[in-house]
């Protein structure tokens, strides 16, 4: 940004659905002449977390004081204290500064959290921080956890900027307090971000009711009133802003009229208070008029969204005129509404206010309700069910194969396959799937006692090239037993089985495909994609898709692939991921930070226990083999290897320059130099080619104990 200044951002890369800036983009900024500021604008940091800054003014400015402070206090006695945390400040007054944290990712936290605090998250605002100067010449600074931002500690930060990932995370009672107990952000879902600012306008002078000269209805009318109270009655409007135009806009979608009138006419007073207020605002004329007119574009493309899915599921656009159920001028099609400018009392009309917004949405809400009880009770067939006695079901002939893999896969069962993430999740499925059409050995170990004759691959996470490399150097002989591959990258939307309708069609195709085996890969992209959160709403999934293997008929053989989480050892989110399946799997690194160490491949679930064993990787086929070796075991073979071949290279090169033998301590000196080789490693080597007659001993002078390479080694050379 400008030198001195907090405005303007750079063009395009701020808001919810924003890009962030490219490497390219922030070293072109890098090598302008001259002095800059810099701001943050505040992302996720990894699959779960995103960082958020409360931003508390105790100060006064123009005619207003401002007690962002104050209020924080109040929030604390009620929620509970902060964390200690990264403050970034220009004011050394100990009250004023942004105060960073992490938090879950996908939660809808407000911008406003109180008249003088606000909340700077990835879709509102930016942190202008070190090295900026503030507007008056201050320098900003960064203050570490613990240390208040007053002018003595300004020399405390030793200048190491502060890393995301190790902010504290906002405690419980503060996101509840601020999500509303953590309302997902579901509105971006739904956005047209495609269609053209011309387009969405004549899109909405279309599709709403009335024209640009219709009177606001009863309903529209008592709706901007109160926001144009609220207007005047606050010091910060980018909120009151977006949420003005997002309720105004909301209720043309339901069939009220006005909304060109009422946007006028809101934003005209928003305008002529912020600029008559002074002091209020950094923006100018041109910066806020640009402001309010980003606001009006961004709700009517979330509107337009709503409005294109309500078409895909056979729906009107919009609902229907509220001239038709009796919502005219002054009166609403439910309630009579008093008109705000009779009433003396302010008190009285707040009042007013708020029981007739109750009464209207507890009617919104019952109306609603009956129309999905009556939609269900047509959708839902009769129950259809045939009594078994205990007799009857035990005399039914058992199953002549109950595994379908192994001691790995129970037939009918439901298998969830966990790795961390770059783990060979892929190689691992490739392998699967050649094992159950080949009919050969899963992981080279493990019979398949029933091949799949009609496997279905869903893949949501690669592309349609690579899914085609991965599966073609896996060499499958019997291609045409894998029915279908689906990539539903970029469309894991459609996968929405939580739908009745869409989990019949796609029971449907399953079923005339004659599907006999399921694997979806993987869990995580379709959670986000319905809006389920990973923590607590994986179960609604899963219950789902054991509706759609049985509409299905593939009696529920099906593989769901998951991420690991708690350390790369279990599955991520709900313990529901937990008690599902019939057998869990799961594919774990020797090492968590190191990509290249081995990997080792366990299982356990219902006569299901496989001991974590070694896995053998061939990279010119991506085949993968199972040994019964575990990590403490693999570890020290490889240290023995090590120290066995350091000891024969030693000896060799002896015997080479006409040497006879070397000394136990001459070896343990020469072979330690290996990081993985230790001394006892290398004596155990010692005792272990003796014995085996790889190496001949004998005693030295001075007690020393030489060796030689023996017999069966000089017979191998």
């Amino acid at each position: 940004m400008p030198f001195k200044e907090k405005y303007p951002p750079p063009v395009g890369l701020t808001g919810h659905a924003a890009p962030l800036p490219t490497d390219d983009q922030i070293e072109q900024w890098r090598s302008r002449a001259g002095s800059q500021n810099i701001c943050l604008r505040l992302a996720e940091v990894d699959d779960d977390h995103e960082v958020i800054g409360i931003d508390v003014d105790h100060y006064s400015k123009g005619n207003r004081d401002k007690t962002g402070f104050d209020q924080l206090t109040k929030l604390i006695a009620e929620l509970g204290s902060l964390p200690d945390t990264w403050t970034a400040t220009a004011r050394t007054d100990g009250k004023s500064g942004i105060r960073f944290f992490r938090v879950p990712s996908g939660l809808a936290f407000p911008g406003q959290v109180d008249s003088d605090i606000e909340l700077i998250r990835k879709g509102h605002r930016y942190a202008v921080v070190w090295p900026s100067v503030h507007p008056d010449g201050t320098e900003y600074r960064w203050y570490p956890p613990g240390t208040e931002p007053i002018s003595n500690n300004r020399g405390v930060w030793d200048g190491t900027v502060p890393d995301a990932h190790s902010l504290p995370l906002l405690p419980d009672s503060w996101i509840d307090h601020l999500t509303g107990h953590r309302q997902r952000t579901d509105r971006e879902h739904c956005k047209d971000s495609v269609s053209s600012v011309g387009e969405i306008e004549q899109w909405a002078d279309a599709t709403f009711y009335g024209d640009d000269d219709t009177q606001p209805c009863g309903l529209m009318r008592q709706k901007l009133d109160a926001a144009i109270k609220k207007v005047r009655e606050s010091a910060t409007y980018h909120d009151l802003l977006t949420n003005a135009h997002w309720n105004i806009l909301h209720l043309a979608f339901e069939g009220h009229h006005g909304w060109c009138a009422a946007i006028n006419e809101y934003e005209a007073v928003l305008y002529k208070t912020a600029l008559a207020r002074g002091g209020t605002t950094d923006r100018t004329d041109a910066e806020l008029r640009r402001e309010i007119w980003r606001s009006r574009v961004e709700a009517l493309r979330k509107i337009k969204g709503l409005s294109d899915d309500r078409i895909q599921r056979g729906a009107a656009p919009v609902d229907a005129s509220c001239v038709t159920v009796g919502c005219q001028q002054n009166t609403s099609n439910v309630i009579d509404f008093p008109n705000p400018t009779t009433i003396d009392s302010d008190d009285q009309a707040e009042s007013s206010t708020y029981t007739t917004d109750v009464d209207r949405e507890l009617h919104r809400l019952e109306v609603r309700a009956e129309a999905k009880r009556r939609f269900d009770a047509k959708s839902i067939g009769p129950l259809k069910r045939s009594a078994m006695s205990l007799t009857t079901f035990l005399s039914q002939p058992p199953n002549p194969t109950p595994m379908r893999i192994a001691s790995l896969m129970p037939d009918a069962g439901r298998v969830v396959f966990s790795a961390p993430y770059k783990a060979g999740k892929t190689t691992a499925v490739g392998n699967l799937i050649r094992a159950l059409v080949d009919g050969d050995p899963f992981l080279g170990a493990f019979a398949v006692n029933k091949p799949a004759r009609r496997l279905v691959l869903i893949d949501n996470e690669l592309s349609a090239d690579m899914v085609r490399d991965w599966l073609l150097k896996q060499g499958i002989r019997n291609t045409d037993a894998v029915a279908d591959v689906i990539c539903l990258r970029g469309e894991v939307s459609t996968f929405d089985i939580l739908n009745n309708h869409r989990r019949a069609e796609w029971a449907k195709w399953l079923r005339d495909l004659g599907c006999d085996y399921l694997i979806f890969d993987c869990l995580r992209p379709v959670l986000d994609a319905l809006g389920l959160d990973e923590n607590h709403d994986a179960g609604k999934f899963l219950t789902a898709f054991d509706e759609l293997l049985a509409e299905a008929h593939t009696k529920g053989d099906a593989t769901i692939v998951h991420h690991m989480g708690h350390a790369n050892e279990r599955s991520r989110g709900d313990s529901r991921i937990q008690d599902w399946p019939d057998a869990i799997w799961k594919l774990v690194r020797e090492s968590a930070d190191d990509e290249f160490s081995p990997r080792y491949f366990s299982a356990t679930g219902r006569d299901v226990e496989v001991a974590q064993g070694l896995l053998d990787y061939d990279p010119a086929t991506r085949h993968l083999t199972y040994r019964g070796t575990n990590r403490s075991d693999a570890q020290k073979q490889r240290k023995a290897t090590a120290a066995h071949t350091e000891i024969i290279k030693l000896l060799r090169d002896d015997q080479s320059n006409g040497g006879n033998g070397l000394s136990q301590k001459k070896i343990e000196d020469e072979s330690t130099k290996h990081p993985n080789v230790s001394r006892q490693t290398v004596r155990n080597a010692l005792k272990t080619g003796v014995e085996s007659g790889e190496l001949a001993n004998w005693d030295g002078p001075r007690g020393a104990k030489m060796y030689t390479l023996g017999k069966i080694l000089d017979n191998h050379a």
